[in-house]
């Protein structure tokens, strides 16, 4: 072998070994950081009497008054509308072209052949 050819490859396995050193090397650390920041598991965390006993505490759910529902509902009508409005305004919008898709359909569009009739002069 050249030495030409064996520098190459030295070169060349300096350089991959290095890509699949910081390879490891943030797949240790992106390990590193899953494992500090796992979240506590619900069976291990203690439940605090507290807090049970305010959730315990049966009261009747509360219901919206009827302005409460009709104001939800208003509301509820209103998004949909303008939801139907931008669909219909999405609908009618032609597609945006750029220039690459301006020259490609101009490259299509222009005949190939020349006009018959501008040849020839009779």
């Amino acid at each position: 072998m050249s030495e030409t050819f064996y520098q190459g490859l030295v070169i060349s396995a300096i350089g991959m070994g290095m890509v699949f050193a910081a390879l490891a090397g943030l797949w240790a650390l992106i390990a590193l950081l899953g494992r500090l920041r796992m979240p506590t598991r619900l069976g291990s965390a203690r439940e605090d009497p507290q807090v049970l006993a305010e959730l315990e505490i049966s009261e009747p759910p509360l219901l919206p008054s009827a302005d409460e529902m009709a104001a939800i509902a208003s509301a509820l009508a209103f998004l949909h509308a303008e939801q139907e409005a931008a669909e219909g305004l999405r609908r009618r919008q032609p597609p945006v072209l750029t220039r690459w898709v301006a020259v490609g359909y101009g490259r299509q569009l222009t005949p190939w052949q020349p006009p018959r009739g501008r040849g020839r002069q009779n």
